[in-house]
């Protein structure tokens, strides 16, 4: 992903069941739902009852923060949002929001209610319909003169502490489908439109059915009115929808340009889309039958085998849970891979997965004469090895690899249940392994992300937007199934929660001004979207809080955030949002580089990028914003 996608920040959980805490003991504040820290959830069962040059903010010239264009947005030739077909979550569109109509006019005529002050999450944001903020987040325009870029649908942010909870919606879906407008975006140019869904706390579920005619119809008549169209009847814009809250039948109809994780096949991410549900849920309770819908049921899969621990079933369960949950008959399951032909089963095992577990056990190429002494040690059983010896079986692997569908008959035969699990489960053992690291922990991640592309992921790949959204969700789905599995039928509590050590001098959680910098730094860069002036970036955003910093080069705000009170410098290995990186110069970098950290890889300056960790600077030093001092924010 280049910088200038400008991708949002993200809050991707990890999972951890804790038996011994009660849910009030281990409360804890979010630095924020949509702007990320990096997170778990636990869960537990209650008890029995760019380096480019920068300058100085002085220099920088008038013109450094680029112009909207003034040409005016086009309304598309058509009448209503959408079709009036049913969506894909069954819901029937009724009378649709014509396209044509402008917001105003909407709230004048009550199909949209203007949002009272108040209304909102936080104190941060008191914009209402025909209001906006001062600064740079929402400049007032008369008319809109540049096309919306993102639509973004999101589940309200319900942090277990309400102080750090926070809301920079523009509409707002109410539980009885009410759309509220918090800032009108035909008085503003902002390239993002963001569409909160009311929830209560712990809600993970699917919005109501009220609730889905509003967002598919508002996500319909925004982007039909304010996305720029394309010749071919495509729009230049797409809907960040990472909870699954958008119909995926209007996702299609509307013809936007796809996210990252519309490259997954669609059962991976709806099972994606759900995990991120909890995420900024705050806390909640699981039943028994919740817990169970993320899996397959047990009663569908080959029993576990009495020498299996918790950890290699748990495991076993969610693979299989993230690549194929839906199917009724998982072992006799198929799916098209392209050029990998056709996977099957429960695992989705491909031809090339199969080959490469041959090899492993007989060599490679494989040698048939080895079969036999893999019974002897037990690695397989004497029946299994009949059926490795058939030609049948070779036959099977060729059909599957030249992409001629398989038919259940032939799968119950040539790749039975018994036989899926073991190639699956000797798979799992060498991605595992693979996975490790220095300390001998298990990247359940990375295991799952392995067993989906047949081979364990390059670094590149797991950089990729759709790998990370797999490879946290399967993190998320492990824990879900070991606290299941350790406490069966019985409810689980969960809560999601800031993670990573707490250490003396840090504040934990974070402080209330690192939300705010992470948030001021963020709409500065997504405003400037230049190249070369960093300085001028962030030191916009620290002013916002009352910190000043000055000099001809970014590397010069070093000594002076070392000598301010406000903040401690920290360890690199420790990042968290809202931590202010400074890279001293080099003689590549002569004005070395400044950037905030935005927390999941992501940094802000003058643009949003992925961050910049000090290679080819001068060294790197990293000052964080403590609880006490005085602050005008």
């Amino acid at each position: 992903m280049s910088r200038h996608e400008r991708p949002e920040r993200k809050v991707e959980s990890r999972i951890e069941h804790s038996q011994a805490s009660t849910p009030s003991e281990q409360a804890a504040e979010r630095l924020r739902a949509d702007a990320h820290p990096v997170r778990r959830v636990q869960f537990e069962a209650p008890a029995l009852s760019p380096p480019s040059r920068d300058v100085a903010p002085s220099q920088a010239p008038a013109d450094a923060v680029p112009k909207a264009s003034h040409r005016p947005v086009e309304v598309p030739p058509v009448r209503t949002a959408l079709s009036g077909a049913s969506t894909d979550k069954g819901v029937r569109q009724p009378t649709l929001i014509e396209a044509r109509q402008s917001v105003s006019d909407l709230i004048d005529k009550g199909v949209f209610k203007k949002a009272e002050q108040g209304d909102t999450k936080t104190g941060e944001r008191r914009a209402i319909a025909d209001r906006t903020e001062s600064g740079d987040r929402v400049r007032e325009v008369d008319n809109r003169t540049a096309p919306v870029e993102k639509i973004k649908v999101v589940y309200a942010d319900q942090a277990n502490d309400p102080s750090q909870r926070v809301s920079r919606a523009d509409f707002r879906v109410r539980k009885d489908g009410t759309i509220e407008v918090v800032n009108d975006p035909e008085k503003n140019n902002k390239k993002e439109i963001v569409i909160e869904v009311e929830r209560e706390q712990g809600k993970t579920a699917e919005p109501t059915a009220e609730q889905q005619r509003s967002i598919d119809q508002l996500t319909g008549y925004l982007s039909n009115r304010l996305m720029k169209a394309n010749q071919d009847g495509t729009k230049d814009g797409v809907i960040e929808d990472r909870q699954g809250l958008v119909s995926d039948r209007v996702k299609a109809e509307l013809k936007v340009r796809p996210a990252p994780e519309a490259n997954l096949p669609e059962p991976v991410r709806h099972q994606v889309e759900r995990m991120r549900r909890f995420e900024g849920g705050g806390r909640g309770v699981l039943s028994p039958e919740e817990t169970d819908s993320y899996f397959t049921p047990r009663d569908r899969v080959v029993p576990r085998a009495p020498e299996q621990s918790n950890r290699e079933w748990s495991l076993r369960e969610t693979v299989a849970a993230m690549i194929n949950v839906t199917e009724a008959q998982p072992y006799e399951a198929v799916r098209n891979y392209g050029e990998r032909g056709w996977a099957v089963g429960r695992y989705m095992l491909t031809a090339d997965m199969i080959a490469d577990w041959l090899a492993d056990l007989l060599g490679d190429p494989p040698d048939p004469a080895k079969l036999e002494e893999a019974v002897k040690k037990g690695k397989i059983s004497a029946k299994l090895a009949e059926k490795l010896k058939s030609p049948q079986f070779r036959q099977f692997l060729e059909k599957l690899k030249s992409g001629e569908q398989p038919t259940a008959s032939e799968i119950q035969q040539l790749l039975p249940k018994e036989m899926q699990e073991k190639i699956a489960g000797d798979l799992i053992a060498k991605f595992s392994e693979q996975s490790k690291d220095g300390q001998g922990n298990v990247d359940i991640g990375k295991v799952a992300v392995a067993m989906a592309i047949g081979r364990m992921p390059s670094e590149e790949e797991l950089a990729r937007p759709e790998f990370k959204a797999f490879e946290n969700a399967a993190e998320r789905l492990h824990e879900i199934s070991k606290a299941r599995t350790e406490h069966p039928g019985r409810n689980l509590e969960w809560q999601d929660v800031p993670t990573g050590p707490r250490k003396e001098g840090d504040d934990y959680p974070p402080s209330k001004l690192a939300v705010k910098l992470v948030d001021r730094a963020e709409d500065v860069a997504r405003s400037m979207n230049s190249t070369g002036w960093c300085y001028k970036g962030v030191a916009t955003a620290l002013a916002s809080i009352g910190v000043n910093v000055h000099g001809a080069s970014a590397y010069m705000a070093a000594d002076q955030l070392a000598r301010d009170r406000r903040f401690v410098e920290v360890s690199m290995k420790d990042l968290r949002p809202g931590d202010v990186l400074v890279h001293n110069r080099s003689a590549s970098h002569v004005h070395g580089h400044i950037a905030v950290y935005l927390g999941n890889g992501m940094e802000a300056s003058d643009h949003v990028q992925k961050l910049i960790t000090g290679r080819g600077y001068g060294g790197t030093r990293v000052f964080r914003l403590k609880d006490s001092g005085t602050y005008n924010a």
